[in-house]
């Protein structure tokens, strides 16, 4: 037990003293965002999605709204005060470089041979920083490939706008999408709990350092058109990079 905490704590000084620059930056030099990757709130309510399901997904929508704001943002709050930037920045840092199969698979089924080669080099670079450190910056240019973007590619329809539960918004094809490229994720293989908590942390660590989710809803005349809106329009410009 001893030896894990002191691990932990070598861990924790590690990652302070030498993480580098987020994985993923704007011109602005901010993160990326991690609920809509590039999304803001402008104008979202002035165009329209297919959304058959409204009845079941406005529902739906307030529950999570719920829990998110009383349950999760609480937790993630806390998180973005207590641990410092350097910190997260490593965390991102980990989890980009550990899920480079997912985007490298994706890469290869759309025919981006560059994308792919450079998807594979970076963690392997990286490791030289124990994949705390960007040893090989990435170009933002590069979007990050899953198998969802992929569907699309290969012009399967998106189908009607669906919200989960916890998970939020989505539609068949992008649900589709994310679980097939779950066994593409490393993290699925280290079993439960572990996996979950992995997880957990990497949820926790995104939200903790940029939540678009509040910025989006915040001041909007209807919420969940806002955030139906900048889902979609986000997966489209995911799309054309």
């Amino acid at each position: 037990m001893q030896k894990k905490l002191l691990a932990m704590g070598l861990l924790i000084v590690f990652l302070f003293l030498n993480s580098g620059c987020a994985k993923k930056e704007t011109d602005s030099g901010q993160a990326e965002d991690p609920y809509f990757n590039r999304a803001t709130s402008d104008n979202y309510e002035e165009e329209t999605f297919d959304d058959p399901l409204e009845f079941i997904n406005r529902p739906m929508f307030w529950l999570n709204d719920g829990l998110y704001n009383y349950v999760f943002f609480p937790v993630t709050d806390a998180y973005e005060k207590i641990v410092p930037d350097p910190i997260k920045t490593g965390i991102t840092n980990i989890f980009y470089n550990v899920t480079m199969p997912l985007r490298f698979v994706g890469d290869l089924l759309q025919g981006k041979g560059e994308e792919a080669i450079v998807d594979f080099w970076a963690p392997v670079f990286n490791a030289f920083g124990l994949w705390v450190v960007d040893i090989y910056y990435i170009d933002d240019n590069f979007d990050a490939e899953d198998i969802s973007q992929v569907l699309a590619s290969w012009g399967i329809p998106s189908g009607p706008f669906i919200v989960w539960p916890i998970f939020g918004p989505s539609n068949p094809r992008n649900t589709v999408g994310s679980v097939l490229g779950l066994p593409l994720d490393p993290v699925m293989y280290l079993g439960f709990p572990d996996s979950t908590i992995a997880g957990g942390i990497k949820v926790t660590n995104e939200y903790g350092t940029k939540n678009s989710y509040r910025e989006i809803v915040e001041g909007a005349v209807d919420p969940y058109t806002s955030i139906k809106n900048a889902y979609q329009d986000n997966f489209k410009k995911k799309l054309d990079k």
